[in-house]
């Protein structure tokens, strides 16, 4: 059932924009439950599960490495991890208890992309339920 739920709110995400190329939904730990791909997105790799747990809690280290911060700064809405091929929003969803990480165009403002994903967990929490997790 969790695997559902994750992928149901990778879809949701996807669904906001077109320069969202996949979305990484991730427990609290940093585990992949579920990777997410735009259908125009045609360059997928498959990763090893080594490197998935690393990068999840890697992405799971810097949000929580954020929020050290927030008393000073106010709430961390994402992190921009910009590659030269690609940018990687990082997001924690706290209705949903889940961590995202969605790849975006490079060409893409990521400042701008920010809000659909937010409006995208809004939707979700009426679709899906803040509670419908197991």
């Amino acid at each position: 059932m969790e695997s559902q739920f994750a992928e149901a709110l990778g879809k949701e995400v996807l669904s906001v924009d077109p320069a969202f190329q996949w979305v990484v939904v991730l427990d609290g730990r940093g585990q992949t439950l579920v990777t997410v791909y735009s259908e125009r997105y045609t360059k997928r790799r498959k990763l090893e599960e080594q490197t998935k747990e690393r990068l999840g809690a890697l992405d799971t280290v810097f949000l929580e490495a954020t929020a050290q911060a927030e008393k000073w700064y106010g709430k961390t809405n994402f992190i921009l991890i910009a590659y030269k091929k690609a940018k990687i929003l990082l997001t924690y969803s706290g209705v949903h208890d889940v961590y995202l990480a969605v790849r975006v165009s490079p060409s893409a403002l990521a400042e701008h992309l920010f809000p659909k994903v937010e409006l995208a967990l809004k939707r979700s929490k009426r679709k899906l339920g803040a509670g419908s997790r197991p």
